[in-house]
């Protein structure tokens, strides 16, 4: 009689030196996951930064004020969250310059729909310079948006003086 050798093979596990590189390819995969989960949850979208990039497309959802045009010289082009989601950008177009200076002594609020009015400054101590740009160019104004009491998306009304313009959305 003849003894049978028996082979029993290992399964074939990585090289030590291959570890590293799955660790780093998981804790990479992981790491991004992570951050798209945070963006998606703070509500940014792809689309939403080439929206805001194209003043045309946000001024074609904007309502507007007759009144305000008429008073201030101005029309509202957007509402957006701006600065990390510390203040709103209020931005206009200015249709006649010498109305527009009255913009500089009384300044537009937000008003949400739960009658909060943010009517901080963006910037305190900062203050619009009493020059006035020419017939056509932007300007704009910064609100503090308190605790993120604003976010995109939100509906609000816009007040200037006792004008308002009702129904702006957020961008």
């Amino acid at each position: 009689m003849s003894v049978t050798e028996l082979s029993i093979e290992s399964p074939v596990r990585p090289r030590r030196a291959d570890r590293p590189v799955v660790r780093t390819v998981v804790f990479v995969v992981v790491g991004a996951l992570a951050a798209l989960a945070v963006l998606a949850g703070r509500g940014w979208r792809p689309q939403a930064s080439a929206t805001r990039s194209d003043p045309a497309s946000i001024a074609a959802g904007m309502p507007s004020s007759a009144q305000i045009e008429d008073r201030f010289g101005i029309r509202f082009t957007s509402a957006a969250i701006t600065a990390g989601n510390g203040m709103i950008q209020l931005r206009y177009q200015v249709l006649d310059p010498q109305k527009a200076v009255a913009l500089h002594d009384m300044s537009p609020v937000i008003i949400r729909s739960d009658g909060t009015v943010f009517d901080a400054p963006g910037i305190p101590g900062h203050s619009h310079s009493k020059n006035t740009a020419d017939a056509g160019r932007a300007g704009y104004v910064l609100l503090a948006n308190t605790n993120g009491g604003v976010r995109p998306a939100t509906l609000v009304t816009i007040k200037v003086g006792d004008i308002v313009l009702k129904g702006v959305r957020v961008a």
